[in-house]
């Protein structure tokens, strides 16, 4: 449940306080080529990876919380598993937003 939790706190920072700066920040954010072209590709790239990152927790956050009390497997595989598939979840909202940018504002 940590990373959930991770991907909510995130979410709400990114879309609530973006890395704000006069110019694109290189020492914080979420930090690709598209992203840094522009500063709107990077106020874009901000909102999208917040809306996808808390969409995407709260989504898992309820499918573990559930999971736990109803499946009927040992924890401690129950929690490599769910694990993996939260590092594959927090990892997964990147190419989507890369995606979104490429679609946007082009190569």
């Amino acid at each position: 449940m940590l990373i959930p939790i991770a991907m909510i706190i995130m979410g709400f920072v990114y879309n609530r306080y973006p890395p704000y700066n006069s110019n694109v920040d290189p020492k914080a954010g979420y930090r690709s080529r598209r992203s840094m072209q522009s500063k709107e590709s990077w106020d874009y790239a901000h909102r999208i990876l917040a809306r996808l990152y808390t969409r995407t927790a709260i989504v898992w956050g309820l499918v573990l919380y559930f999971a736990k009390r109803i499946l009927p497997y040992d924890p401690g595989s129950m929690s490599l598993v769910f694990g993996a598939i939260s590092v594959l979840l927090l990892l997964m909202p990147i190419p989507v937003t890369e995606l979104l940018l490429k679609r946007k504002f082009g190569s």
